[in-house]
Formats: C-alpha cells, sequence, structure tokens
C-alpha cells in the first residue's frame, strides 16, 4: 500500500505540535509553582505557638541510611523555654545532651564525659565544630511567628497526606546547608501543632522526629536549661 507524502506531513505536524505543547505545559506548570503558596495552615500553627512560653516533649528519631534496610530508632526529649533556652536528649539513658543557654550551646556525650561549647554569636566563634547539622537545627525548630520562620528557611512548597500538612523549607544557615537539603514540618491538620519534622541530607540519608507526647507551658526547672560539666572534657568551637 502506498502512503501519500501528505499522510507523512501531517503526521510530522503532529508530532511537532505535541512537542510544542509539552513544552507549554512545562512552562505553565513553572508559573503555576511560582505562584504564591496558600500559608494559611503555617499561620495556624505559629499563631498557637505565638502564645508558648516552654514546652516539653517526648520524641521518636529514626535515621535513615543507605547503607541499612531498616531505620536507627532512638527516643528521647526536649524541653524549650523561650525565647532562647532549650535542652534535647537522645536515647535512654541519654548517649547526646545539647543544651542550648542564651548565645551558647553545649553539646555532651555523657558517656565520654566530653563536651563541646558552640558560640552562637558571630565574632565569639573558637575553632571547628563537629557538632552535626540534626543538633545545630534544634534552635530553628520551634519558631513562633511567620518572620521568626523566614529568618531560618525558604519556604519551598506546603501540601498534605490528609492527615499532615508537610511544609518543605530550604535553611538559610551555612553550617546546615553544607550537609542538608530540605526540612520538612509536618503539622496536624485538625489541630494545628507540629507533629515531627525530617532533616533531608545531600547524602541521601534522612532523620525523621516524630513527637510522641506534647505539654505546652510546663514548668521547666532551671538546672534542667544549665549544663553541669564537672567532670567533663570540655572544647570550644562555632
Amino acid at each position: 500500500m502506498k502512503i501519500h507524502r501528505s499522510h507523512y506531513k501531517l503526521r510530522a505536524c503532529l508530532k511537532f505540535l505535541s512537542v510544542c505543547l509539552l513544552f507549554a505545559g512545562l512552562f505553565s506548570s513553572s508559573s503555576f509553582a511560582g505562584e504564591e503558596l496558600d500559608l494559611t495552615p503555617v499561620k495556624k500553627w505559629l499563631e498557637r505557638m505565638g502564645g508558648t512560653k516552654s514546652l516539653e516533649a517526648t520524641f521518636v528519631q529514626q535515621k535513615y541510611l543507605r547503607t541499612l534496610r531498616s531505620p536507627l530508632t532512638t527516643k528521647g526529649h526536649i524541653w524549650i523555654h523561650y525565647p532562647d533556652n532549650f535542652r534535647w536528649e537522645l536515647g535512654d539513658p541519654p548517649s547526646t545532651v545539647a543544651i542550648r543557654n542564651q548565645d551558647w550551646l553545649t553539646v555532651m556525650r555523657p558517656k565520654k564525659k566530653r563536651a563541646q561549647r558552640i558560640s552562637l554569636v558571630s565574632g565569639k566563634d573558637k575553632g571547628r565544630s563537629v557538632v552535626p547539622a540534626a543538633i545545630h537545627s534544634i534552635a530553628s525548630t520551634f519558631p513562633r511567628s511567620m518572620e521568626e520562620l523566614r529568618v531560618h528557611f525558604d519556604i519551598l512548597s506546603i501540601g498534605n497526606d490528609g492527615k499532615v500538612y508537610e511544609l518543605t523549607l530550604k535553611p538559610k544557615d551555612k553550617k546546615l546547608t553544607g550537609a542538608m537539603r530540605r526540612m520538612v514540618f509536618f503539622i496536624n491538620m485538625e489541630k494545628y501543632f507540629l507533629q515531627g519534622f525530617e532533616l533531608q541530607f545531600r547524602d541521601k540519608s534522612r532523620v525523621r522526629t516524630t513527637f510522641t507526647k506534647l505539654k505546652f507551658n510546663p514548668t521547666i526547672p532551671a538546672q534542667l536549661l544549665k549544663p553541669n560539666l564537672e567532670g567533663y572534657e570540655v572544647s570550644e568551637g562555632s
């Protein structure tokens, strides 16, 4: 059967048209993605956090590594007294304790009796810190206003899975961006509290923290927020 040349021309035209439509769709999607995000759920969460003076939470941390089939799971505890004090413990008994006391972050390894003090104020850094990005990120995990959130992060996207809003962020802190690609906050869709967060690293590993119990505005003993370094070998870093 002979096929007229006009048939080939028609097929070529249709193929060219489909490619044009594909590119048009891509550009249309990009324009749509660039539209302003609906941050209403984030604002409601931050409105709730705005009246919070202190916070206590227990959590489960899951660390996903490419070399392991199952995540490493560890329990932990955190106390926060706003604006700039917290205590974070990982493990039971704790293998790592991180305490922020105003301008200083102290990371303690109780089993090894070693501690590192890191200045959080520019110009006071000494030496080089080996503190993981996961610990550096704790200070910015519980913002209480949109302004405070934007100080630490660029907002990339927001979606939901029917149970939680997933707010995807990019950290601005240079101490985080070297190792971390993204941070995702999981916000409860009914009561607008933070259910957990996930740190996604450049080596494709990720650390997910899920809160199992939250207490708002508890009384936190002062001694919990002051590191006891007696018997510790202490170094300083940035």
